[in-house]
């Protein structure tokens, strides 16, 4: 049975809170940007432009994702997670939000709706398309690992 890169990375032991940082997670930014289309292509079925992605020291926060002008965004990533599943659900969680301000808010705002960046009805549609790829899900993404 064929078995995407992601779907094998996200079949691996999770480790639990004592093994969190002993085997730290440090991705690099190649593997940022393979993981990024990876997610683009099966999630989002390559509807989003890749933004700058920062990776770095990040506090109080594993990523966040900005909106600059005309619907461009611009993300920053931790440069520790505690395992490589970790950082592919923080990285799918910040691509709902763009999303959310590439996709979803030109929609709305030609039928005059405001356009919706939270983690409301719009970013939990993304639940089932999250399961199938067994990917942790929601905005406290820590209470997944054990």
């Amino acid at each position: 049975m064929y078995m995407s890169a992601l779907q094998k990375i996200m079949a691996k032991p999770i480790p639990n809170r004592a093994e969190y940082w002993r085997n730290e997670y440090r991705p690099a930014q190649q593997k940022v940007a393979h993981t990024y289309n990876a997610l683009n292509k099966s999630l989002f079925k390559d509807r989003l432009k890749r933004p700058c992605i920062v990776v770095g020291q990040q506090r109080n926060v594993w990523g966040w994702a900005n909106l600059l002008d005309d619907y461009r965004v611009h993300m920053g990533l931790s440069d520790k997670y505690p395992c490589e599943q970790f950082f592919v659900a923080v990285l799918a969680h910040e691509m709902i939000h763009q999303w959310q301000w590439e996709v979803d808010a030109p929609k709305r705002r030609k039928k005059g709706l405001r356009y919706q960046t939270a983690h409301g009805e719009n970013f939990q549609a993304w639940k089932d398309v999250f399961d199938k790829f067994e990917i942790p899900f929601g905005m406290y993404i820590p209470h997944y690992y054990k």
